[in-house]
């Protein structure tokens, strides 16, 4: 059993969304994922019974699980997650009763990894996901970031008010109570990051009926959209179509601008071409400056930050 659900777990890791398996787990070899189980319901004893592994693994390998969070509230709240444990589940109902739990953590590397696998399967047979990757701030809420579909285009920073019948704030802030960081922005960012996974995971499937407020209007229009069918050459990433790890942008003044949002290798625009590209254009244009952004910056694999660095630095530099 623990080696079954535990595969969507990551404790601690290294590089983070590098791997949806388990750094630490039972020690014995996790079975491959397959049609067979993708909708296999677990009994409540086999629940609980990894629930239990799941928290005392964490306190055991956790240099201090209790850092950011008290105690006795912690065990509190598991106790409340095993005795909801009552009726058989699937792995996406139980992630969203023990992702909480890791998230009062407030640790960024201390997680409970979506079911990637029922996603991926969900996609590659035809199911329709939500046609639009977003952002969230506290002050504009769910907005438009990049459309996915030419046939549902909405213009950028478009507010998304509703889809099907929940607020899409509402519904943003059930899905960041599952993901823990240092701070707050990096919260948001994982959750805008994992947000159209999410909506298939709690339920919210096509056709999509959509309210929102085009920019710089008050009104409040409304659309029905069928969602976005996969196809392998729309995005670089296929858990998160749309989601773009890196751009680069001339800001009025010829300052160049880089959105850095995850440090990892997008196979559509791989990272030492982008930086070649970038710098080849901030030097043909004398750009004055260079801001790079890394407010919203998930992680990832240092690796790409060294590449960044040596582009911008011709002084020895040591990594930690």
């Amino acid at each position: 059993m623990k080696k079954v659900i535990t595969s969507i777990i990551i404790f601690a890791s290294l590089l983070l969304f590098a791997s949806c398996s388990a750094v630490v787990n039972s020690g014995k070899s996790l079975p491959a994922f397959s049609e067979k189980n993708f909708d296999k319901k677990f009994t409540p004893a086999e629940l609980k019974e990894d629930l239990n592994f799941l928290v005392t693994t964490t306190e055991q390998v956790h240099p201090n699980p209790f850092y950011n969070v008290d105690s006795i509230a912690f065990i509190e709240k598991v106790k409340e997650v095993e005795n909801s444990l009552t009726a058989p589940m699937n792995r996406a109902e139980y992630f969203k009763k023990i992702a909480p739990l890791l998230a009062m953590f407030k640790n960024g590397h201390t997680s409970v990894m979506p079911p990637v696998e029922e996603w991926n399967y969900f996609i590659n047979h035809g199911g329709r996901y939500f046609p639009y990757s977003i952002n969230h701030d506290t002050l504009n809420g769910v907005t438009v970031r990049k459309n996915l579909d030419s046939s549902y285009a909405l213009p950028f920073g478009t507010k998304i008010l509703r889809i099907n019948n929940a607020t899409a704030d509402s519904l943003f802030y059930v899905f960041k109570k599952n993901f823990g960081g240092e701070r707050d922005i990096f919260e948001e960012n994982i959750t805008s990051y994992r947000f159209i996974p999410l909506l298939v995971i709690y339920g919210i499937l096509s056709p999509f009926q959509i309210s929102y407020i085009p920019p710089n209007s008050d009104d409040t229009l409304s659309m029905s959209v069928e969602g976005k069918l996969y196809t392998p050459d729309t995005s670089s990433n296929k858990s998160n179509p749309g989601f773009e790890s890196y751009s680069f942008k001339f800001l009025q003044g010829d300052i160049g601008y880089i959105d850095y949002k995850l440090m990892r290798n997008d196979k559509a625009n791989p990272f030492d071409d982008f930086l070649k590209d970038t710098f080849t254009q901030l030097k043909e244009k004398r750009a004055k400056g260079l801001i790079i952004d890394l407010r919203h910056n998930g992680g990832g694999n240092s690796e790409f930050g060294r590449r960044l660095i040596s582009y911008i630095t011709d002084k020895k530099f040591k990594m930690t």
